[in-house]
């Protein structure tokens, strides 16, 4: 839907994870809290995935997400929730784009102009909205 707020010849950067094997994410994720930190109010909370459950075939994982929350003012409280995560392929981004109207320019494996090979976690990409795409 992104497309639909570009002008042909319009760029978007994407940057998601793209792990080749999901197995990657899962222990990854579980090691340590996805987030960690403080707001400029002074709230300071953590995020946790853990319990994974990866299809590798559909890209899918299940996983239970837990918050913790500790306001500068009011009590602490925690809230956990059930969730599936769909990690597309590098190719099936791609097409996704395509299908959209853009037209992939460039895909780095970071921020600074890294490579990008099938084993990084990270996929940038840079696409421009073709020049014929319709606008309604």
């Amino acid at each position: 839907r992104a497309g639909n707020a570009l002008r042909p010849g319009g760029k978007l950067i994407l940057d998601f994870d793209c792990p080749d094997h999901l197995s990657v994410y899962d222990a990854e994720q579980n090691r340590k809290p996805c987030l960690i930190g403080t707001d400029d109010r002074g709230n300071t909370g953590r995020h946790f995935v853990f319990g994974s459950l990866i299809n590798e075939k559909t890209r899918n994982v299940r996983f239970t997400s837990r918050t913790e929350m500790l306001p500068s003012k009011g009590n602490p409280f925690r809230a956990t929730s059930n969730d599936i995560r769909h990690f597309p392929t590098l190719s099936e981004m791609c097409s996704w784009l395509y299908r959209e109207g853009f037209t992939v320019e460039v895909i780095h494996g970071g921020h600074h102009g890294e490579p990008f090979d099938l084993h990084n976690r990270r996929a940038v990409i840079l696409a421009r909205k073709d020049e014929s795409a319709f606008i309604p």
